[in-house]
């Protein structure tokens, strides 16, 4: 048991681990990480594209067989009813009748024979046309995936861009509430894989900005002259009148 927890452990802190590397690859060098995940994009488009290409020859190969095994069935279905006007004629001779007949009866075993070959190569070729087309489907969706993902990717680095600024912003702010406030210390700086991590690294800059922003205004201490009573009362020690007007405060200078 305890050996599961600790494989079951050891792969957790290897798949966090993962996830820490990628990231910082992704905040280091945005650009060359973009243009990973394109490739591993354009990547598995070729495989898909590879894996297209088969089926449609596959495709191909069970039609042509069914087309032949309709052209045999035909063939003999023709040759039968032509043995059957042949037989119909009343001037025909007796050999001749029982000679047809037996041909005729051995053509019929022969349809029997191939009628159920006929009816599965029809049904492999109708099967691998359809999965042809799921196939052709599913790649043109992610054909169309990779020509929007460039600009799901620079929009990502844009945005990782902003919310690192913003960071950086509202870490500046914590710290000089800090040294306002007289406390110590300094701000910090700050198979889909380039993109997650990009969306990941832009997340928790907005909630470390945000964090920061509410630490810096619960250190904020209003100044004594913020307090308007308190002013008035020290205006009135220091014999300022600031009841006065300003007409009136000016009234009795003189010029120089």
């Amino acid at each position: 048991m305890f050996s599961k927890f600790m494989g079951a452990f050891g792969k957790q802190k290897l798949s966090e681990a993962k996830v820490s590397i990628t990231e910082a690859l992704v905040k280091f060098d945005p650009e060359s990480a973009t243009q990973a995940q394109l490739a591993i994009y354009e990547e598995n488009l070729d495989k898909m594209a590879l894996q297209t290409a088969e089926l449609r020859q596959m495709a191909n190969k069970e039609n042509k067989e069914a087309d032949e095994a309709k052209a045999s069935f035909n063939r003999y279905l023709a040759a039968k009813t032509n043995i059957e006007e042949q037989i119909a004629d009343e001037s025909l001779s007796a050999n001749k009748r029982k000679g047809l007949t037996g041909s005729l009866e051995e053509l019929s075993n022969k349809l029997i024979e191939l009628k159920p070959e006929v009816v599965r190569e029809i049904q492999e070729a109708k099967e691998a046309d359809e999965e042809l087309a799921e196939m052709e489907d599913f790649l043109k969706e992610r054909a169309d995936q990779l020509k929007g993902a460039k600009k799901k990717l620079e929009s990502a680095q844009r945005g990782m861009r902003t919310a690192e600024r913003d960071k950086e912003r509202a870490a500046a702010k914590e710290a000089r509430a800090k040294s306002r406030a007289g406390i110590g210390g300094s701000g910090g700086d700050g198979m889909d894989v380039a993109l997650n991590a990009m969306n990941e690294v832009a997340q928790k800059s907005r909630a470390e900005a945000d964090a920061s922003r509410t630490k810096a205004d619960l250190l904020h201490t209003p100044s004594l002259s913020e307090d308007s009573n308190i002013a008035s009362a020290l205006n009135a020690v220091d014999g300022i009148d600031d009841s006065k007007t300003s007409a009136e405060k000016v009234a009795d200078f003189e010029a120089f």
